[in-house]
């Protein structure tokens, strides 16, 4: 089973520890574009939290042939960190402010292939995935999965809010959560975060926001308006986006359902981070 593998190096993203400073979005003109990578796996987070030593998941990247000249820009060996500071994201966050900040790393455009290995580059290969990276883009690179079945889904990042608004995205990465909803204080974003299956993603709503308010959000299963399966208290600032990310087993299973042997304990949780 995946929980008693002994890591040595367990990475699944590209390498550019965390800047303290947010990501400008003004990378116009140039080859390159901004990645990063956030781990959602219920299975990878369940090593890298119950690691007693610094252990690392490894994802290398490789440049399909034919596609690029120059000298590769970004590091082709990235990592999600378990054991002595538990790393879920890669390049990594800052934390100068209450909500993180997602750093993202500059990679050379062009379509890249993942392998993810549990154990080191000499482990057997769990997974694989391509990777399109396009010139003056912000991208994140989601991982998660059910029961072991891993996938990833990419996401795109716009420009700034303007100033005087905030804005929202959610992505839905709960296994086995119902099609769910979201309330903003107390409001059901209808047409917008409403009926969010597993690996959806939503568009931008937008609100007007003169100055520093909190919101209290808070997430309903679609058959089920009245007992709150995720909340969290929000104080946002103007002109800033902020990405929401359900995970997480939704539900108690007991062993053998979702093709594992050990039951799983209800771990879901909202999660949120400030793109700019």
């Amino acid at each position: 089973m995946f929980k008693n593998i002994h890591l040595t190096v367990l990475s699944v993203v590209l390498i550019c520890l965390a800047a303290c400073h947010k990501t400008e979005f003004n990378s116009e003109g140039s080859e390159t574009a901004k990645v990063s990578f956030y781990n959602a796996s219920n299975k990878i987070d369940s090593v890298l939290t119950a690691a007693k030593t610094t252990v690392k998941i490894v994802l290398p990247l490789s440049l399909q042939s034919g596609q690029h000249s120059a000298p590769l820009v970004g590091n082709l060996l990235p990592f999600f960190q378990g054991g002595s500071g538990v790393i879920h994201e890669f390049p990594g966050t800052s934390n100068l402010n209450a909500v993180p900040w997602m750093v993202f790393e500059d990679y050379s455009a062009g379509v890249y292939q993942s392998d993810l290995h549990a154990d080191g580059l000499a482990s057997p290969i769990l997974f694989s995935f391509n990777m399109q990276v396009m010139k003056n883009n912000h991208n994140t690179y989601f991982l998660s999965d059910s029961a072991g079945n891993y996938k990833t889904t990419a996401v795109t990042h716009l420009d700034r809010a303007q100033a005087g608004k905030i804005r929202f995205r959610f992505i839905q990465l709960s296994p086995d959560a119902d099609s769910l909803n979201l309330h903003i204080n107390t409001v059901l974003q209808a047409g917008k975060f409403q009926n969010m299956s597993y690996r959806k993603i939503s568009d931008y709503i937008e609100y007007d926001m003169p100055k520093d308010s909190l919101l209290r959000l808070r997430l309903f299963n679609g058959s089920d308006s009245l007992n709150i399966t995720a909340r969290r208290d929000l104080t946002v600032q103007p002109g800033s986006s902020y990405f929401l990310i359900y995970k997480g087993y939704s539900k108690d299973h007991d062993a053998g359902k979702f093709g594992r042997d050990e039951a799983i304990i209800r771990n879901a949780a909202l999660d949120v981070r400030k793109i700019e």
